[in-house]
């Protein structure tokens, strides 16, 4: 676990040229990507935050907790940006580099919360298990629904939406042959 960031962040060095895009045989590294510039400039942000990690951790120094969760996190948001951008398709397209970038940015955000670096101690669970703790006895106090009462309620939701799903039916169908009549 100790050694868990510096494993990350040679993944993630790795990976960056590696296939982040693989369509058939063909694959494109995060680097071809990051070379065609504009927004796309903003991947050389993997590599770079993930050497300097590496480095100030090897040097045993305090931002190194710091530099690994961002090492984490800024490939994290960069995919979800992707995932606006692009839509899901960047799933069915994602090569290995792509899933080695993501799984070691995983990595790095957890080694931060389980390892102490400064210290080389585990960081206590207790406050993890106390937390979970309540979080079992706030469930045992909550008054759930009878089986009877879900059906009910499951039965009045369906009927609504059907009932608010033939109102929309015609009243786009009404839209549209007024549209059609003024406009077209």
């Amino acid at each position: 676990m100790k050694n868990l960031p510096l494993i990350c962040g040679t993944v993630m060095f790795i990976s960056f040229f590696l296939p982040y895009i693989s369509v058939g045989a063909v694959g494109i590294s995060g680097m071809d990507i990051a070379n065609r510039g504009g927004l796309y400039f903003g991947l050389f942000s993997i590599p770079i935050v993930a050497v300097l990690a590496m480095v100030l951790l090897v040097m045993g120094r305090e931002l190194a907790r710091l530099m690994s969760l961002a090492s984490g996190v800024v490939p994290i948001l960069l995919f979800f940006y992707a995932l606006v951008e692009g839509g899901y398709s960047l799933f069915s397209l994602a090569g290995v580099g792509l899933w080695l970038t993501a799984l070691a940015a995983i990595g790095c955000i957890v080694s931060v919360f389980k390892w102490d670096l400064v210290t080389s101690s585990y960081v206590s669970s207790n406050a993890v298990t106390k937390y979970f703790s309540d979080v079992k006895k706030e469930v045992k106090k909550v008054s759930w629904l009878s089986k009877k009462e879900i059906i009910g309620s499951t039965f009045i939701v369906f009927v609504f939406s059907i009932i608010v799903g033939v109102f929309l039916f015609f009243v786009d169908n009404g839209f549209i042959r007024i549209y059609d009549k003024f406009l077209g």
